[in-house]
């Protein structure tokens, strides 16, 4: 999909916020692909990671880590702490409503929090919001479509 071809007018704390935002709807989505079982990584065009951590970090840490790991093994077990089983479809369907919910907070009229707002900032914005709304729903509707056909087929192998 291109760009919308025009410039959204916000104040610096506006962009500050979506540039949050907008990252993690990003994270959110490679997040999903990757619990469905995406063959690779997506590559991200809103995030790059700094490559700050030196380069004998793992080396150095190596034997601390797995120390930790042991004692945090030993204390599960002394609490008979169970494995959790983790459901991939209500992760992502989390995700997206947690994400859906997000872009619902940040429409042009609840900007304001941040300073003042463009007058035309509602035509330009709202609209780009709710497609995106529209297409995070949709993928909600496919995950949630996609369980209900599972069930049907686990209810008819009995």
């Amino acid at each position: 999909m291109s760009e919308p071809g025009f410039e959204l007018p916000l104040n610096v704390n506006q962009r500050h916020h979506f540039d949050v935002l907008l990252a993690s709807l990003e994270d959110a989505l490679a997040r999903i692909e990757e619990l469905a079982g995406a063959p690779r990584a997506v590559e991200r065009q809103l995030t790059e990671l700094a490559d700050d951590v030196g380069p004998g970090f793992l080396r150095e840490a190596h034997s601390a880590l797995e120390r930790a790991r042991a004692r945090l093994h030993a204390l599960a077990t002394a609490m008979r702490v169970e494995p959790r089983a983790h459901s991939r479809q209500r992760t992502i369907e989390a995700i997206l409503t947690s994400q859906i919910v997000q872009l619902e907070g940040s429409d042009a009229r609840r900007l304001r929090a941040y300073g003042a707002v463009d007058p035309r900032l509602a035509g330009l914005l709202d609209p780009q919001l709710e497609a995106l709304e529209a297409d995070l729903a949709e993928l909600r509707a496919i995950l949630r479509a996609h369980a209900e056909h599972r069930r049907g087929n686990a209810a008819g192998d009995r």
